[in-house]
């Protein structure tokens, strides 16, 4: 990992699991990782009076239009599109969450986890 915690909660986690990890659950806590690694980056970032420099800012003139973006996101593939009107506002807006994807997974985990328990 880029950044310190995260680095250090990565190393935690390979001692703790067998590699390659067959834990379902294991999945979550690595997600975790990501994620603190991501907060300190943003921290990095937030701190950095450059990030609102002229160098980097773009204008951009409101117009209608269409678009479509896939990001990962913690919890797994986000899809979005969106529409605008001749001012640049959201008219139109649809969104695969990664809840969507997931849920098979997730049901499974699930259903290890008590068959593990019970």
């Amino acid at each position: 990992m880029e950044t310190d915690l995260a680095e250090e909660l990565r190393k935690e986690y390979l001692e703790m699991f067998d590699f390659p990890v067959k834990e379902s659950l294991a999945y979550h806590y690595a997600r975790m990782i990501e994620l603190v690694e991501a907060c300190e980056k943003a921290k990095i970032l937030l701190e950095d009076n450059d990030i609102v420099s002229d160098n980097i800012k773009a204008n951009v003139e409101p117009k209608a239009g269409f678009g479509v973006g896939v990001v990962e996101a913690p919890r797994g593939v986000l899809i979005h599109n969106y529409e605008t009107d001749d001012n640049g506002i959201v008219v139109k807006a649809n969104m695969i969450v990664a809840s969507t994807h997931n849920v098979p997974a997730m049901e499974k985990a699930i259903i290890q986890a008590i068959e593990k328990i019970l």
